[in-house]
């Protein structure tokens, strides 16, 4: 019975220590930047939700975390020096608004970039027809955009971090106390960039485990690092 039950638990034991993949990249076949003058890239703001899970494994979005992760990001984009080849012209929530269906094509985004995680970058369900290649797109609707942000490109930053709260914590350190597995909480998110004219997905970074703290100064750097790592 000892044998069976050990026989038992190994596949298991093998499946909890295999190491999946949490960060994956991708880039348009054969796209590269036009060189000579900086590369204007209209930064959208950014689609970011911070919550805190309770004890009773509720996900409460917090509304004041959450401007101010928003608010981290976009400083810590304007004040990073490793992109001197691109000139970010940020548009401010308010100017936003008035861009016409940007609700829309950020929810597009969305779409496109879980299609693109399910059946490209980890395939967890492939696509024969996106196997080799890296073909992705919002649609010429993007092209509106060109006229009020005067960019060639845009880009779009999607988070999603929550974090537990004092409830939660008491009851995970008793659980881990009893042996089981703790969640601290969960950090992920993703940036893509999107030719305005074309509508083309041209390059896409997605991170499923992220740092923590992005409201914080030095969380928005680490994390705007891990966002356009490879870009």
């Amino acid at each position: 019975l000892m044998l069976l039950l050990l026989g038992m638990q190994l596949p298991q034991l093998a499946v909890a220590q295999r190491k999946f993949p949490t960060e994956k990249s991708a880039i348009r076949d054969g796209f590269l930047f036009a060189t000579g003058e900086p590369v204007r890239i209209a930064v959208f703001p950014p689609d970011s939700e911070v919550s805190e899970t309770n004890a009773a494994g509720m996900a409460l979005p917090d509304a004041k975390a959450t401007d101010a992760a928003r608010v981290a990001l976009i400083q810590s984009l304007q004040t990073d020096p490793s992109f001197p080849h691109a000139k970010w012209v940020v548009i401010e929530p308010k100017a936003a608004e008035a861009l016409p269906a940007l609700a829309s094509q950020r929810a597009l985004f969305q779409l496109v970039v879980d299609a693109a995680i399910r059946h490209r970058l980890f395939a967890t369900e492939p696509l024969p027809s996106k196997q080799g290649q890296f073909q992705w797109s919002l649609g010429k609707g993007m092209s509106d955009y060109i006229a009020q942000t005067n960019a060639t490109y845009g880009l779009f930053i999607y988070t999603r971090d929550s974090r537990n709260s004092a409830g939660k914590t008491a009851m995970q350190a008793l659980a881990t106390a009893l042996g089981n597995r703790a969640e601290r909480g969960k950090h992920m998110g993703y940036a893509g960039l999107v030719d305005l004219k074309s509508g083309e997905l041209v390059w896409l970074n997605v991170n499923l485990k992220m740092s923590p703290d992005l409201e914080t100064d030095a969380g928005a750097d680490l994390r705007l690092k891990q966002l356009l790592r490879g870009f």
